[in-house]
């Protein structure tokens, strides 16, 4: 399963962290040696894909290197000629995704082969794309509304038997007005045991529409983080929704926010047709990850006292995994919240 497959990848890589990529390097790439090394010339692929959080380049080299005793990968700044090796690709792939990208920014991208010396290819400047706020409901059905605490008003849409918020919460209040606290710093929040919101990345226009993440003490507080009459929903009330559906390797595809403002990923079968309007918020878990990948929620659901039962949509598939996967409680993950019967 792919989801599932994201999630041990990703999360115990580096929740278990979310979608089949493979390690980010964050290092300075030392001195060149003075010999000449076989490889003959060095290239930077076009930089090609660019989205609001990522493009894809690579590398391509001439010459003899013997593969064994070599590395490749591309360096990524928002100088020029970087130095910070954002990959270092080896095996047989030359291309890679450079992800968790700021929006709106200039970076420079190059490659670079290190055999008996490091070469380098050409300097790449390319532009993100801005962050759109705009969630793309569907526009053929009548959404009902739902205003939580602070204020926020959500679109909610009745799926089956149940009611569900159309959007990811961002309260940052108890349903008793008591404040939840925002931790923005990465060792405070993953030694924490108590209620805590962020946004991803930490920034305020990701939380606008993505909504924030919550650790799991917040979702579990007494003093309840839905609304008055809405609660998070069971793994068993998830697969509810996913029988309705039709079943979890359908479902995806009727939930998901359609086309590609937001999702990495979209074809002509992803139609929303529910009105839920899934989006990629990504999660927090050793750092934040996936915006743009994947959308994952909490269920209410405890597995092992130490661990929670989570749902989740990758950006290239038409499943939704329900509870399939845990994660401890202090990762940060998205929130819908489910009317009481």
């Amino acid at each position: 399963m792919i989801f599932s497959n994201y999630i041990y990848m990703k999360y115990f890589l580096k929740i278990t962290s979310y979608l089949f990529l493979s390690v980010v390097l964050m290092e300075v790439l030392p001195s060149c040696n003075k010999e000449r090394g076989s490889v003959l010339g060095v290239s930077t692929s076009t930089v090609t894909e660019i989205t609001y959080h990522s493009a894809v380049s690579g590398v391509e080299w001439s010459g003899d290197a013997d593969y064994p005793q070599i590395s490749w990968g591309l360096c990524l700044d928002t100088v020029v000629n970087p130095m910070i090796i954002k990959t270092n690709i080896g095996a047989l792939d030359r291309t890679w995704r450079l992800e968790d990208l700021a929006p709106n920014t200039t970076y420079h991208v190059r490659a670079f082969v290190r055999d008996r010396e490091t070469t380098f290819g050409e300097d790449i400047e390319f532009k993100t794309l801005p962050f759109d706020r705009t969630i793309l409901f569907n526009p053929a059905l009548t959404y009902s509304s739902l205003t939580d605490i602070d204020g926020n008003t959500y679109k909610t849409i009745q799926i089956g038997t149940q009611l569900w918020m159309a959007e990811n919460l961002r309260v940052t209040k108890y349903r008793d007005g008591s404040s939840i606290p925002l931790v923005e710093n990465e060792k405070t929040w993953f030694n924490s045991t108590l209620g805590a919101y962020c946004l991803y990345r930490n920034g305020i226009d990701y939380g606008t529409t993505f909504g924030a993440l919550y650790n799991f003490y917040s979702v579990a507080d007494e003093r309840k983080l839905c609304p008055s009459g809405w609660h998070i929903p069971t793994n068993s009330e998830w697969g509810v929704l996913a029988t309705y559906l039709g079943g979890e390797s359908v479902a995806g595809i009727k939930l998901r926010e359609a086309g590609i403002l937001h999702w990495d990923y979209s074809d002509t079968g992803i139609t929303n047709e529910t009105g839920f309007s899934a989006l990629p918020g990504g999660c927090r878990v050793e750092g934040f990850h996936n915006i743009g990948f994947s959308g994952i929620w909490w269920s209410s659901t405890i597995q092992y006292n130490t661990t929670v039962l989570i749902t989740g949509i990758s950006y290239s598939s038409t499943y939704l995994s329900v509870g399939k996967e845990a994660v401890d409680l202090n990762a940060g993950m998205s929130v819908r919240c489910l009317k009481d019967n």
